[in-house]
């Protein structure tokens, strides 16, 4: 029996990685990613249908090569690890939280490098949910402080990458919220987070104003790490985020905001 894992079993899992895999780079194929793992083709085929699970000792591999992000990588491990007779009660409990069926990956295809290109392509993207006369977008315009030229590469952009579609002579955002993958470290994500942290030290720079004050929180702590709990964390943190968007876009929304959350290492590896 195939075994279940978070969103259904490993076998539904691994071949959805695959095919985003493939999308991204469509000469990818199963003998390919038998040769990656070190392992036969016959025997990733196996895997693939349901009919065996991924080594333990190829997890770490598997998870890289197929660009899972902290959660998927999580619920993998878990669901390989696990003891199918455990108790569902300790499964559940142990489960990464199901995600959103709203979410979606913001990977790096061609469409999308060009939407993480600009802040005023996501910023155009939530400023059209915004309710009533906020999300016009002339007002928008105004309130992004861009160019007309700019908006209007924006829409392009976001429409090109399939995020939004014009209804009734309106533009709408997809019903979805976006996240970036984080298997792998990307030149044009690296880019796109250098970008809005440079939009945040403008706030912070700029804007010392009371109301602006109010209007933002920007903090952090530091603290000592044991690194057996990083993967853990990191998974804590992306669920946090998730349920932040989820919770602040409910009712009628008015401004777009930018959640950055940096975790980095102050010390090396060095003694």
């Amino acid at each position: 029996m195939a075994k279940k894992m978070i969103g259904g079993t490993v076998a539904d899992s691994l071949r959805a990685a695959l095919k985003r895999k493939q999308t991204a780079q469509p000469a990818y194929s199963l003998r390919a990613l038998a040769r990656d793992l070190g392992v036969s083709p016959a025997f990733i085929s196996k895997v693939m249908s349901g009919q065996k699970l991924p080594p333990k000792e190829r997890l770490e591999k598997l998870s890289y090569v197929l660009e899972l992000d902290v959660l998927e990588k999580e619920a993998l491990v878990k669901a390989v690890m696990l003891d199918p007779f455990a108790d569902k009660v300790i499964a559940r409990a142990i489960a990464p939280k199901k995600k959103s069926a709203s979410i979606e990956r913001l990977t790096s295809d061609a469409s999308n490098k060009e939407v993480l290109s600009s802040w005023i392509n996501l910023a155009v993207l939530e400023g059209i949910t915004l309710a009533g006369s906020w999300g016009d977008p002339k007002a928008l315009q105004k309130r992004l402080r861009i160019t007309s030229s700019e908006l209007k590469g924006a829409i392009a952009t976001l429409s090109r990458a399939g995020l939004i579609e014009e209804v009734e002579g309106k533009w709408q955002k997809r019903d979805q919220h976006l996240y970036l993958a984080g298997g792998r470290s990307r030149a044009e994500i690296r880019a796109f987070h250098e970008m809005m942290i440079k939009k945040a030290l403008e706030e912070l720079k700029l804007k010392t104003a009371q109301e602006d004050y109010e209007r933002r929180l920007i903090n952090g702590f530091t603290f000592a790490l044991n690194p057996e709990h990083m993967e853990r964390l990191k998974g804590k943190i992306i669920t946090f985020l998730d349920e932040l968007a989820q919770e602040a876009s409910e009712g009628e929304c008015a401004d777009v905001y930018q959640c950055n959350l940096q975790l980095f290492p102050l010390t090396s590896r060095e003694k």
